[in-house]
């Protein structure tokens, strides 16, 4: 996800989750991936 939205997406997720494993398997995303979004984001 490359856009603003799919970052916003990310960090509600994670918040929604409470964990950025959780996030990342319910978003079928890596760790990694869920991580830099929030990088991005913040």
């Amino acid at each position: 996800m490359k856009t603003f939205a799919g970052e916003l997406l990310v960090f509600a997720t994670v918040i929604d989750c409470g964990s950025i494993t959780a996030a990342a398997e319910k978003l079928q995303q890596t760790v990694s991936g869920v991580s830099r979004a929030l990088t991005r984001y913040v």
